[in-house]
């Protein structure tokens, strides 16, 4: 058996002998595994500190689709009025050339009772008996169906808000867009309601 040198050998507590080479080697491994778990501390505080700016960020951007979104209803609503306005001046004379209806008011945009804002309101005459011309302004009409069933579900209660108030007259339901698809002018015509598309008049 081969003996070893003093100065090579360091007693472990009582469970045996290890070399001063493999104990150094140790020393190493346990500094070189502090660096590392230091370095990932680090690392995660840097990461910690950038999910913050990235929270603020992100909170930042929501404020910033908020404010997107109530722009684009902004621009989507002076489009529509400014189809309404449009609608005003060209209806009367389209109306009664297609349909035989004659205006004898101006129309109007009109509230009639709370939450029922009317797009287009108007009185007039057809085959000389009264009517009123009951209308909403969508920029586009497609044949989608929940969307569909909402524009037809709008369109009939506020016409049955002016039916309440105007009891003498037959109502004539409208809906004014710059484009219908096929299948919307087809359900609005089994529903016996004007579709105008503003290239038509």
């Amino acid at each position: 058996m081969e003996t070893m040198k003093e100065d090579d050998i360091t007693q472990d507590g009582g469970n045996g002998y290890v070399r001063t080479s493999e104990f150094d080697e140790l020393k190493e491994m346990f500094a070189t595994v502090l660096f590392e778990l230091r370095r990932f501390g680090d690392e995660q505080r840097r990461m910690a500190k950038d999910i913050t700016s990235m929270k603020g960020d992100i909170t930042s951007m929501k404020g910033d689709i908020t404010s997107i979104r109530s722009e684009i209803g902004g621009l989507s609503r002076s489009v529509s009025y400014a189809l309404e306005n449009e609608a005003y001046r060209e209806l009367p004379r389209f109306l009664k050339d297609k349909y035989g209806i004659e205006i004898a008011e101006r129309f109007i945009r009109t509230e009639v009772k709370k939450d029922c804002e009317i797009n287009i309101l108007g009185k007039g005459t057809r085959h000389g008996k009264p009517v009123l011309i009951v209308g909403e302004a969508k920029l586009r009409l497609q044949g989608a169906t929940q969307q569909m069933a909402k524009v037809f579900d709008q369109l009939e209660r506020n016409a049955e808000a002016v039916r309440l108030k105007y009891k003498d007259f037959d109502i004539v339901g409208i809906l004014i867009t710059h484009f219908a698809t096929a299948n919307f002018l087809e359900e609005a015509s089994k529903r016996d309601v004007i579709v105008v598309q503003s290239f038509e008049w």
